[in-house]
């Protein structure tokens, strides 16, 4: 299957379904965080999204965004399930790094498929502890909203590993 991977908004889709649709996700998957709906207005105004459509039609999407002048992270991916297993994350992962390339990029998951995909990417499992404090005050402030707790209880029941990419 060939995705289209662009991280610009598909101008085909209406905003407001595409915030909602994504936040039923969140809020239902066990391995995405949950957003609220201004924080995933806010991330879609600033092109955090790196979208998947296929014949107009969303089939998945990621989230990268760099948060310091030598940090970026990845978050969020999602595909649907009649799409996954054909090659789609991998675009998504792969198009996220190289928007973000020439950064120490952060990544989180409990997916043990995407932990060993981006390990042979260079990624090495690394405590949260100890990222630079400007990181780590920037992530929480990014991630700060109504809907942290729940995050953070979903970030201890599942197990989330972190992993970083240095830079050369």
């Amino acid at each position: 299957m060939i995705a289209c991977l662009d991280g610009s908004f598909p101008p085909f889709t209406n905003p407001d379904l595409l915030i909602d649709t994504i936040y039923k996700i969140c809020c239902s998957e066990k391995t995405l965080g949950i957003r609220s709906k201004g924080l995933l207005k806010k991330n879609l105004v600033k092109e955090t999204f790196v979208f998947a459509y296929v014949n107009k039609t969303l089939i998945g999407w990621i989230e990268r965004e760099k948060i310091t002048a030598s940090y970026g992270v990845v978050s969020n991916l999602y595909v649907y399930p009649q799409f996954r297993r054909e090659g789609v994350s991998r675009g998504l992962i792969l198009k996220a790094f190289e928007d973000l390339s020439g950064t120490n990029t952060l990544a989180t998951t409990s997916n043990e498929g995407v932990a060993k995909f981006i390990t042979e990417r260079g990624f090495e499992k690394i405590e949260f502890s100890l990222l630079p404090l400007i990181v780590k005050l920037k992530l929480y402030l990014r991630y700060l909203n109504r809907h942290a707790i729940q995050n953070f209880m979903k970030l201890r029941k599942n197990k989330f590993e972190s992993y970083l990419r240095r830079c050369s």
